[in-house]
């Protein structure tokens, strides 16, 4: 039982790690796509009202973000899989160039908090009703 003591708090530790890294990746990531944004006028030119500069929205949307966010691909992904559009947007990753969250600096460290956890079964556990 006293072993359960003790690494109960050492895995609230690990866990708390691993949850504020991936906070922090995440809204790093939110904070720089939003400046892009701003930077590049790209929230202006898609909500733009003004009829003089129309702007075809498919098109803007694959020319900034890549073949990935052209909206028929949503629309032929949704019938073959019967979800809905829109739930396909938001799944989707619209920036190509975004890398992989495992080829990142920081995700080494949160890599090496996890292989370095020694976790040991307790020999008789406890059901917990």
């Amino acid at each position: 039982m006293s072993e359960k003591k003790e690494i109960t708090p050492f895995l609230y530790g690990v866990h708390s790690q691993i949850a504020d890294e991936m906070s922090e990746i995440f809204f790093n990531t939110v904070c720089n796509t939003l400046k892009t944004f701003v930077t590049d006028s790209f929230l202006q030119a898609m909500f733009l009202k003004s009829s003089d500069n129309a702007v075809n929205k498919a098109t803007f949307l694959t020319t900034t973000f890549g073949e990935d966010a052209n909206p028929k691909n949503y629309l032929e992904q949704s019938k073959a899989t019967n979800i809905q559009p829109m739930t396909l947007s938001a799944l989707a990753d619209s920036d190509p160039n975004l890398e992989d969250s495992d080829d990142s600096a920081k995700d080494d460290d949160t890599d090496i908090i996890i292989e370095s956890t020694l976790i040991t079964l307790t020999s008789n556990p406890v059901p917990i009703s």
